[in-house]
């Protein structure tokens, strides 16, 4: 939403997104160095974390470097060797800590809008040792291969390759925050979320998961054996009466039997 002649005045590759990301960071340090807090963690809103993130950042803290990369590529290789490394040219900022030092350093370099995008600006502020940067190795917090403004980039993630194939913390999150007002929960297509939502339901509520898998069924059918959960497992299986349909497609008859039949258990 930011005009074109707002932009006018600042480098030529200078894009709306660039500079709604740009006055993002500026508001949140401003933010931060206004508290009393040690340290920001600053993570864009496609990021998913390792199991060890909270871990890595409390040790992040203690080492009180003025900015860790806490997942980013290298244009040059970090210095050093072992989990913590001096950063000499990073990209992608979708992850950082910074310490109170290294956020008056970033906001003031922030402001001087050399350069069309901010990460350059933090790179070239590295590459003459004018802020103290460092990584962890392995990464902790990558970005989502999803339509985003580094959409694309080699260290994007898909969903199951964090952790195959179980649901990533947010998603649960995501759930979890819907659960706070849910009794009873109707779910098409069971997995890992099924067991996730019956754990939450447990003596709280329950849970109607349609299955239109057999092997699927199968699987999480034994996995519920396990657990004493409140959960309804239903299989639903297509009927194509055509070969060119393929094995997963319901007729539209087949479809409202399905919901009916659901809505009916709840």
């Amino acid at each position: 939403m930011i005009p074109e002649w707002k932009l006018a005045r600042f480098p030529p590759e200078t894009t709306a997104s660039g500079y709604a990301v740009r006055l993002t960071k500026r508001l949140a340090l401003r933010r931060f160095l206004q508290s009393e807090e040690s340290h920001l963690v600053y993570l864009e809103d496609d990021v998913v974390v390792t199991e060890d993130f909270d871990d890595t950042v409390a040790e992040a803290m203690r080492r009180d470097h003025e900015v860790v990369f806490l997942g980013g590529g290298h244009h040059t290789p970090p210095e050093g060797e072992g989990r913590w490394r001096r950063c000499r040219k990073t990209f992608n900022n979708h992850a950082l800590l910074l310490n109170r030092v290294g956020s008056r350093k970033l906001l003031r370099i922030l402001g001087t809008w050399t350069e069309a995008w901010s990460d350059r600006e933090l790179q070239a502020a590295m590459g003459r040792g004018a802020i103290d940067a460092w990584c962890v190795d392995p990464w902790v917090a990558f970005q989502r291969a999803t339509n985003s403004d580094n959409w694309g980039n080699l260290d994007c993630v898909e969903l199951g390759q964090i952790a195959p194939p179980m649901m990533l913390p947010d998603d649960l999150a995501v759930l979890d925050a819907a659960l706070n007002f849910s009794q009873v929960v109707l779910e098409f297509g069971s997995g890992a979320s099924t067991l996730h939502l019956g754990s939450r339901l447990k003596d709280w509520g329950r849970l109607v998961s349609i299955e239109h898998s057999r092997e699927w069924y199968e699987k999480v059918s034994g996995l519920l054996a396990d657990h004493n959960l409140p959960v309804e497992l239903i299989l639903k299986e297509p009927m194509p009466l055509r070969e060119e349909d393929g094995p997963w497609r319901f007729l539209p008859g087949q479809m409202t039997g399905v919901c009916g039949s659901a809505l009916g258990n709840i």
